[in-house]
C-alpha cells in the first residue's frame, strides 16, 4: 500500500529528519501512498451531508453532528465506528494496525515496542468544515482506557486541492507556548506523524474559511507503548492560550480543570 521511498525518502533519511525536527520530534513524507490509492481514499470519502457523520440523537431524536464542538474545539466531525467505513478506508485502518507496518514506522521513528490502539479511541475518519478550529493543545499522555503510553500521531491528508486562503494548516508550537516554529499545509496524500509528550503542542487554531461544502479531509491514528514504572500523566488533552489566542481566565480554568478528568467520552472508535 506505501511507497518504499528513495533519496530524501529514504528510511534512513526519514528517521534522520524525524530525530532532528523542531519544535518537537516530527516526520512530513508527502505522496505517501500510491496516487490511485489516495484518489481512492478522497473519492470515498464521506461526504458533508452523510449521515455517517451523525454520532448520536438527542432526547428529542434531534442528529448530533459535531464530535468536538466546545471552546477549545470548534465545529469538528468524526466517523469513529469502523461498521461506517467505507471498505478501502477499513481495509487501510487495517494495515496501518499490521506488524508490517508497525516495524515500518518503528524504523523512522526510533521507537521500539509500538502496538496499535485497539479500542480506536484515538482514530478514525476527521473532517473539518468551515469556521471549524482546534486549539494548540498536546495530547493525552496515558490511554484513558488502557493506561498504555501514547507515543505517536499519525495524520494523512486527502484533499487534492487546497488553497493557501483556506487556512487549516497544522501549527506546531515552542515547549513554552510563545511562538509557532512551524506550519504544515494539509497537502493531498501528506503523511504527519510526530512524537506524543507533554510538550508536543499543536493544533489548527484559526477558523478555517472554506468554500460552500468544503470539508477538510483527514484520516488520523495513535500508537502506544507500554507505560513505564514511573510514568505518570494526563489522559485528557491539554488546551494552552498562546499570544495569538489567549484564553480569558474561565477558559484556562476549563482548560485545567477538563484536562485532569479521566472519565471516558461516549462518542469512540469502535472496531
Amino acid at each position: 500500500m506505501i511507497k518504499e521511498f528513495e533519496g530524501k525518502n529514504s528510511r534512513k533519511n526519514l528517521k534522520e529528519s524525524f530525530q532532528n525536527a523542531k519544535p518537537f520530534k516530527h516526520v512530513v513524507i508527502d505522496n505517501f501512498l500510491t496516487t490511485e490509492h489516495a484518489e481512492e481514499l478522497h473519492q470515498k470519502f464521506p461526504s458533508i451531508k452523510s449521515e455517517k457523520w451523525i454520532i448520536d440523537y438527542d432526547d428529542n431524536k434531534t442528529p448530533i453532528l459535531y464530535a468536538k464542538d466546545n471552546p477549545f474545539e470548534g465545529m469538528l466531525i468524526s466517523i469513529s465506528d469502523k461498521k461506517k467505513f467505507p471498505t478501502v478506508y477499513k481495509d487501510l485502518f487495517d494495515y496501518f494496525d499490521t506488524q508490517e507496518f508497525i516495524e515500518y514506522i518503528q524504523e523512522i521513528t526510533g521507537i521500539t515496542g509500538l502496538m496499535p490502539d485497539t479500542t480506536g479511541r484515538h482514530a478514525g475518519i476527521r473532517g473539518m468544515i468551515n469556521e471549524s478550529f482546534q486549539h494548540i493543545h498536546s495530547d493525552a499522555v496515558l490511554h484513558p482506557e488502557t493506561g498504555l503510553e501514547k507515543r505517536l500521531t499519525m495524520i494523512l491528508y486527502l484533499n487534492p486541492v487546497w488553497k493557501s486562503s483556506y487556512g487549516g494548516e497544522l501549527e506546531l508550537w515552542d515547549d513554552d507556548i510563545s511562538k509557532c516554529v512551524k506550519k504544515i499545509t494539509p497537502s493531498f496524500n501528506r503523511l504527519v506523524i510526530f512524537e506524543c509528550t507533554k510538550t508536543s503542542y499543536h493544533g489548527v487554531p484559526n477558523k478555517l474559511n472554506l468554500d460552500e461544502g468544503g470539508i477538510r479531509k483527514s484520516i488520523i491514528l495513535s500508537y502506544m507503548c507500554a507505560k513505564g514504572k514511573d510514568n505518570i500523566g494526563r489522559k485528557r488533552a491539554k488546551f494552552v492560550s498562546t499570544p495569538e489566542n489567549k484564553f480569558t481566565e474561565e477558559m484556562k480554568i476549563l482548560s485545567d480543570k477538563r484536562s485532569k478528568v479521566n472519565t471516558n467520552a461516549k462518542y469512540r472508535f469502535k472496531k
